[in-house]
Formats: structure tokens, sequence, C-alpha cells
């Protein structure tokens, strides 16, 4: 067995991904000093992926960042719930929204988007290293998003990236 010393610049946290042959296994690590006149200012939970978070900043000592303006929010939700760029006229509409709840609508309507299905069934397919050996030509699978469920099909990728 080979040992591995593994040293902290800065406190955080991080996972080792070990990967032989078909097998994977992760390995978290956290890496904690104290901050001295750390004071903790609790922003308001939205729901429970916000009190996973901010437990965790509080645990390693990092104050919460401002939230961030409807620019960048709409690009960042659109690359890691779809994996594209919002269109000029979604960009307009989301914009010139001047209700209260319009990121959480548009979250909810991005999760809907037969996108986000074969966004991360791709990207799972890639973690665990889906091919046409390992996999059947079409492998269903299921994915929740919300209450609702959807189906999403992992296509071996091809030369050309044709839907399956």
């Amino acid at each position: 067995m080979r040992m591995v010393l593994v040293t902290p610049q800065d406190r955080g946290e991080s996972v080792i991904l070990v990967r032989f042959l078909e097998h994977i296994e992760s390995v978290p690590l956290m890496f904690v000093e104290e901050v001295k006149g750390f004071q903790w200012t609790a922003p308001p939970d939205n729901n429970y992926v916000d009190t996973l978070v901010n437990e965790k900043l509080q645990q390693l000592q990092y104050l919460p960042a401002e939230t961030c303006n409807d620019e960048i929010f709409l690009r960042r939700v659109y690359l890691d719930v779809v994996g594209v760029l919002p269109t000029v006229e979604e960009t307009t509409a989301f914009l010139t929204d001047a209700s209260d709840d319009k990121r959480a609508t548009l979250i909810d309507r991005l999760l809907e988007r037969d996108e986000h299905a074969r966004y991360w069934a791709l990207k799972w397919g890639d973690l665990l290293r889906m091919t046409a050996k390992r996999s059947a030509t079409k492998v269903s699978t299921s994915i929740t998003a919300g209450s609702s469920k959807r189906s999403a099909r992992i296509c071996p990728m091809t030369s050309s990236h044709v839907r399956c």
C-alpha cells in the first residue's frame, strides 16, 4: 500500500477521488484553523441547501458572500443547471421581471427543461466513465427534479454529438 501525505495551503474542504479499475472511492478532507476575532453573522436560510452551506461556512470560519446581482445569478444558474448560457430573449425577460420570486421561479423552470436531465446525465456519465462497453447503447436513468420525475437517456459519446 502506498501512503500519500496531503498538506493544506489554507483552511477549507476538499475531496480526493480515487479510481482503480471499476472502483471509485472519495476521501473527504477538511482543514480548519482558528480565525482570531471571527464572528458569525447568520444570513437568512431560504431552503435546506442554504442551511447546510451556512453550517459548513460557520464550521470553516468563512463569512458568506453577498448575494450576487441578477445578471450574475442568471449566468450562473443557466450554466449550473442546464449547461448553457441564456438566450438574449431569456435574459431580457428575467432582467425585466419585477416579481420577488423570479429567481425561484427560474430555477423551477430550468429544472423542468429536458436539457437539465441530459446535462446532468452526461456529467454523471463522465464521472462514472460510461462507455459503450460498460453500458447498453441506451441507459435509462430516472432523475427527480423537485416533485416531478423526468427520464433521461445516456448515450455513448460518438464523434457526432447527436441526441439518442
